[in-house]
């Protein structure tokens, strides 16, 4: 870990019919837990679309990243859509180098996110 602040995670809003999770310090294994109970959370309140806030994300490691998708498969049993916004262009290379981006929908920022039909 990189020593910063944990992960916070903010309180999650509708918008637009999506829940928006914004995501503030580190996604790493001994985080994971917040993230999981927040898009839990966002699907048991019958969420079609989940996005996660990434903009405010100082450190990422690969559990972190794994995690991403293995919420994209729980999104999509639930039969939603999970996406990933505002991710820092650090860990978007990453994301990238390792072909997550093939099956873990990314948008530049929230705003991007909402524009794009369920």
């Amino acid at each position: 870990m990189s020593g910063e602040a944990p992960l916070v995670v903010a309180r999650a809003r509708r918008v637009d019919g999506a829940w928006v999770v914004p995501l503030e310090g580190e996604l790493v294994i001994t985080t994971e837990g917040l993230v999981t109970a927040a898009v839990d959370a966002a699907l048991e309140s019958g969420a079609k679309r989940v996005i996660l806030d990434g903009a405010g994300l100082s450190h990422v490691d690969m559990p972190g990243l794994a995690l991403l998708q293995r919420l994209q498969l729980r999104c999509r049993k639930a039969d939603a859509r999970l996406v990933v916004a505002g991710l820092p262009e650090a860990f978007r290379e990453v994301v990238a180098v390792l072909k997550l981006d093939a099956v873990l929908p990314m948008a530049d920022s929230v705003e991007a996110a909402l524009a794009v039909e369920p």
